[in-house]
């Protein structure tokens, strides 16, 4: 079980760094669920996605993003280039991101793309972890302060381990990257499985921006905190 969660995570570290274990404090205690924002009044009050979810995620073969990645205190630079959504799987609507260091694939990952929806299908290295079925990151039109609640199994190679998962959208707010600022949705995220007989947690957090795509992500991995940004896009 621990090499399923460790290599859906650990493969998005930069190459040169490495993490010791994949610990977690649980979903109830511990620095983890301060990666699992609670709104506030002010965003509690205000509208969550209203736009298409497709403009949110932006495709085309056209369409590269450059994202600087600090983890554990090393720095490095990845390209990602988001593909044209097509049928794959039998799951139709799907896109890949393939992530590139040192102008090598080293980590790709598939979404599902509806007009109101955003699911995680796939991600990993060499080997893919299944999201089984397709994990809801968003929903748009949604009322203020609901979580997306999410069962199911994650395979590799092979092996199947039981997960659940919870995300949440907070309304826009502005966020600054070295390709400039923006008003993105920050869609917050708590996987959690059973690792060797105790549940262990991953939070993670993204921002979209409509007409752009991912702008910034932060994440654990054991003790480490990954984060992106964007450093520059080009559209199809």
């Amino acid at each position: 079980m621990r090499r399923i969660l460790s290599a859906l995570f650990l493969a998005v570290i930069p190459l040169s760094a490495m993490v010791a274990g994949c610990g977690s404090d649980g979903p109830d205690e511990g620095p983890d669920m301060n990666f699992f924002r609670m709104p506030d009044k002010e965003s509690e009050n205000k509208p969550v996605v209203e736009e298409n979810v497709a403009l949110l995620f932006p495709t085309g073969k056209e369409r590269l993003w450059k994202l600087s990645v600090r983890a554990m205190d090393k720095e490095s630079v990845e390209t990602v280039r988001v593909d044209s959504p097509r049928k794959i799987g039998g799951i139709a609507n799907a896109t890949t991101l393939t992530m590139y260091q040192n102008g090598k694939p080293y980590r790709s990952e598939m979404f599902q793309i509806k007009k109101d929806s955003l699911y995680l299908i796939a991600a990993g290295g060499g080997d893919k972890m299944i999201m089984s079925p397709p994990m809801i990151l968003l929903r748009s039109q949604s009322p203020p302060g609901v979580d997306y609640k999410w069962e199911g199994k994650i395979t590799f190679k092979g092996s199947q381990a039981p997960a659940q998962a919870y995300s949440r959208v907070q309304a826009a707010q502005e966020v600054i990257t070295p390709a400039g600022k923006f008003k993105a949705y920050r869609v917050d995220t708590a996987l959690t499985t059973i690792i060797e007989g105790r549940p262990v947690i991953f939070p993670a957090s993204r921002w979209f921006v409509p007409g752009v795509g991912i702008v910034k992500q932060t994440f654990r991995v054991g003790n480490a905190v990954v984060e992106k940004q964007l450093i520059s896009y080009t559209s199809s």
